[in-house]
């Protein structure tokens, strides 16, 4: 009996023993399994910030390169002058900062290591590609108030009012290669694509339609044609005197060439457009000859032999006038009423316009 009660509590001891062992074994498989899941979610976390950085850099790299082509553009056969020069330097740094700075598409490896400085380099150029293009944003901003501005107040008949403010105006000019016969060439210019422009709502209280010309027209309106006016007729160097319009204002003759026109509107992608209205107070803002599609510009087809003399006047206008074409004896003309606003009097037969504002020196 003693024999057998020994074996029992053997036996028992023994399986308890088992048990025991059994149980241990499975918290450490358990516990090892959660670390493993930990850090499998620690390395995707990696991933998915290291993704992030990719985009954020590769956004802030194009937007670098959008901002440097547009300074190009800006000075380029332009008139050059300090603050031109001073433009072209902080173009060249920009160049040199976007050439040399990278951004690594190339995945690295698994671990949650390799993501994390994957993911800091690109953190590193996504702040030196946006603190660039600060700089050359502030850059073009001090570059654009050098030049010609204008501001001025537009009324319509039912007495809705806007503020327009526009700086920048400048002209660039060269020469156009793939055009004229031998002996000849064609001189291409354009507004240099500095120009910006503000329109307010300025009507106390109201909302103001879109198309201040006539409120029922969903279109949008125009609030003003700038253009670059000439003391020296440019279309006369091209043979054709009559290419060029000719007005009259204070007595003194200018002319214009063909196409030039800065058009001054709400641009189609704007809240207002999309609105087909003016909130109390609300203001829409646009660089009117850096839009696709809007060349402000044209050419005159020229000898050769004096195409720097074109070049050089084209670039030095004598100054700049935002014009309306007044439309006699039609009801929603504003200012019909006998305003008191100076006209740029047609030398030829085409009609005359309400001057809105005008540079200095015209």
């Amino acid at each position: 009996m003693k024999r057998t009660n020994r074996m029992i509590a053997t036996l028992i001891c023994a399986m308890t023993i088992f048990a025991m062992a059994g149980c241990g074994q499975s918290t450490d498989s358990k516990s090892g399994a959660e670390a493993s899941q930990s850090t499998q979610a620690a390395t995707d976390q990696m991933r998915d910030d290291w993704e992030k950085a990719l985009e954020t850099a590769g956004e802030a790299r194009n937007e670098l390169s959008s901002t440097l082509k547009n300074a190009k553009s800006m000075i380029k056969d332009a008139a050059s002058t300090d603050d031109s020069a001073t433009l072209q330097s902080a173009i060249d740094k920009t160049q040199e900062i976007y050439s040399s700075t990278s951004v690594d598409s190339d995945r690295p490896d698994s671990s949650a290591a390799a993501y994390q400085s994957a993911t800091d380099k690109l953190n590193k150029a996504t702040t030196t590609l946006t603190n660039q293009t600060t700089a050359l944003t502030e850059a073009i901003a001090t570059y654009r108030t050098k030049l010609p501005a204008m501001s001025y107040t537009v009324t319509s008949n039912e007495g809705y009012t806007y503020d327009i403010k526009i700086a920048g105006l400048n002209m660039s000019a060269s020469v156009d290669t793939t055009k004229g016969e031998p002996g000849k060439v064609a001189v291409a210019y354009r507004d240099s694509g500095v120009t910006h422009f503000t329109i307010t709502n300025t009507t106390a209280g109201k909302k103001a339609p879109l198309n201040w010309e006539d409120k029922d027209d969903s279109l949008t309106g125009n609030f003003g044609s700038v253009e670059p006016l000439y003391s020296k007729n440019p279309c006369g160097d091209a043979g054709d005197d009559g290419e060029c319009e000719s007005y009259i204002i204070g007595g003194k003759q200018y002319w214009i060439p063909p196409q030039a026109t800065v058009p001054i509107r709400a641009e189609e992608d704007s809240p207002v457009v999309e609105a087909h209205q003016f909130d109390v107070d609300e203001s829409t803002e646009g660089d009117s000859c850096l839009n696709e599609g809007q060349s402000c510009g044209g050419s005159l087809t020229i000898e050769q032999t004096v195409s720097d003399q074109m070049i050089d006047t084209l670039r030095h206008p004598d100054g700049w006038a935002s014009l309306y074409m007044i439309k006699e004896g039609y009801a929603q003309t504003p200012y019909n009423a006998g305003a008191n606003l100076e006209r740029a009097e047609n030398a030829g037969s085409g009609p005359d316009y309400y001057i809105l504002a005008k540079t200095a020196g015209i």
